[in-house]
This record gives structure tokens, sequence and C-alpha cells, in this order.
């Protein structure tokens, strides 16, 4: 009788869990607009071939266009950042591809030579690669968040990146072998559900026991090198490098920090608290100062121009702009570069 009544409640607990699974599946495709990606997904695929053609001759997060077209314009703009500048908004609303609406729209064009998640040493992988081809004129740098997520998994715990202990070489069990043939690991770690208390209650939990307070000095140096080798690249290839401050939501105001983006935070951030976050982009805006006067390149101080008072609404979370913000930022930007191009 208990076995039927084990049975019975693992059943209900499996199918609690699926429909947990795909309401929530379902509320997100909701709030991300997933089902309008799904509806345009037929049409999308009748163009894959003509896509990937264009990718592999055009390797920015930009419209197209022609070598030959682009030299001969009269401002040539270069852009390098991560995810900031290449989001899910869209080319047609990254700050990056919007800088010549504010400037030259006739004879002015900007290479968006962004990607989400790289670090500023692969922006300078990729300038070396393709800056000699294009030539550009100026080359624009907003990249510091993402290396201070770096750094923080390298002065944190990494207790996140610890390899689990191999089971012994005869350890096969019935459970052992069912989850490894219906993969059942990767459905779990690929689970909402899973994700959803990882990334909220998790992050909350995370909120309310000790952090790290500094990150390591080691870091700022190398981030600083990277910079002054991002200096020489774009010289190498015929340009002027331009330094941009980084911004937050928030700016210098660690206090003010909502519960909402404090989550977020620590979901990317397992051992350093909001406010260490918030005063590292401070201190890594500092040395992209130094580091542009002390090799003579330019610097357009977007955190100064931009008052934390004035970024409501103009963020989507703690560090990537929404529509407006990316309009604010490409307006602000485009302000400071008719000054340095004069």
């Amino acid at each position: 009788m208990s076995y039927y009544r084990n049975l019975s409640c693992a059943i209900f607990i499996l199918a609690f869990l699926i429909v947990g699974e795909l309401g929530l599946h379902s509320l997100r495709a909701l709030l991300k607009g997933e089902a309008q990606v799904v509806a345009n997904q037929a049409s999308a695929e009748t163009n894959d071939n003509q896509g990937v053609a264009e990718q592999e001759s055009f390797p920015f997060n930009s419209r197209s266009i022609l070598e030959g077209q682009y030299k001969n314009l009269d401002l040539k703009l270069w852009v390098s950042s991560a995810s900031h500048a290449a989001d899910h908004h869209g080319p047609d609303h990254q700050f990056a591809n919007l800088l010549c609406s504010y400037l030259q729209p006739d004879s002015c064009y900007a290479l968006n030579a962004s990607s989400p998640g790289i670090l500023l040493e692969d922006n300078i992988e990729f300038l070396e690669t393709n800056g000699s081809d294009w030539r550009p004129e100026y080359i624009l740098l907003y990249q510091a968040y993402l290396d201070i997520h770096h750094s923080s998994r390298q002065s944190g715990s990494g207790a996140d990146q610890a390899t689990p202990e191999a089971p012994a070489a005869n350890e096969s069990t019935v459970a052992e072998r069912v989850k490894k043939y219906f993969h059942v690991d990767e459905w779990v770690k690929r689970s909402i559900l899973r994700n959803y208390s990882r990334n909220y209650l998790g992050s909350s939990f995370l909120l309310a026991t000790p952090l790290l307070s500094e990150l390591g000095g080691s870091e700022k140096v190398q981030y600083r090198n990277r910079l002054v080798s991002f200096i020489e690249s774009a010289r190498r290839v015929g340009a002027k490098p331009i330094l941009i401050t980084f911004v937050s939501a928030h700016g210098n105001s660690g206090a003010s920090i909502p519960w909402t983006h404090q989550t977020w935070l620590m979901r990317y951030f397992e051992d350093f608290s909001p406010k260490t976050i918030n005063r590292s982009i401070l201190e890594y805006n500092e040395i992209i100062r130094n580091v542009a006067l002390q090799h003579d390149a330019e610097v357009i101080d977007l955190d100064a121009h931009w008052p934390a008072n004035d970024r409501k609404g103009q963020f989507d979370d703690f560090v990537h702009f929404s529509k407006s913000g990316h309009q604010q930022v490409a307006k602000i930007i485009a302000d400071e570069l008719k000054e340095i191009v004069q």
C-alpha cells in the first residue's frame, strides 16, 4: 500500500513541476516577447543562408556597408563594447549605431564592433584582426563592467567554478544510468524553475551573507594595461582612440540601488556586494581618465556628463540601456565627438 502511495506522491510532484515549468515558460515568453520571435521564426529561416553569408563577410553588429563605401566617408567611426552596445533592442536602437544620426548622417558611419559577453582583451583582438582592413578614423571604447565581473571571479572564492568530485570508476547504479540516458542533469540545469530559484531566491540569500568589499589590486593593473594596449592597437591602424567612462543606472548613489537591481547583480557577482560593484565602476572610470591623460588619448566622460538623477527609465537593468537610454547615450557621445573631430 505504501508503495502505491509513494508512487502517487511522486507522480503528483512530477506533474506539479511540469505544469510549473510550462507556466513559467509561458510567462517568460510573454514578458520577453518570445512569442513574437517564434511567430517570425519561419520567415527568418528563409533568410538563413543570406544571413550567414552576410555575417561572414561583415563581422559587425550594424547595418552592412561595403568596405569601399566606408572608406570614402568623411567621418569613419568604430565602437568597441560588449552587450551594452549589442543588446536585444537590435541594431537600429543601439547607441553605437545611432551616433551618426546626431553627427553627419549622410557622410558618417559607425562600425559597431561589439558583441555580448566579450572582454577588453577580446575588443583588442578583434581590432587587430579587422582594423587595418577598414581603417576607421576614430575608435571609441566603452568597456568596464564585464572586466570588473571577470576580476570578481579572480578575486572571489571561485566556488562556482570548482569541479565536482568524480564518482568512483566502478560506481554505476541504475539511477545513474537512467539519469545519463534521459539527460536528466541537463534538463534540470536548463529548467526555468531551477534558474528562477537560483537567480532570485539564491540572490536574496547571498545579499544576507557577508560579502567582499574590495576587488583585487592586480586586476585593476591588468585592466589598466589592457587600456594601454587598446590605445596602441588603435594607433597602429591609423585611428585616434577615444575612451568612454562607464555608467550604471545609479551613478555613485550606491546606497539607493533598488532590491531588483541588487538581486540582478548577485546573479553574476556572488562574492561582492552591490555597493562594491558600484564603487568599482567609479574606480575603473578613474583608471580610464588617468590612462587617457597619460597616453594622450581623448576621453568622453559619459559618467560625468550624465547626472545620476537623470537616468531614471534609461536602463533595463543595472548596466544595460533601454531604448531611450541608447538615444541619450548616443546624443551625449555625439555632442562630445563634435568637439573632438573639429
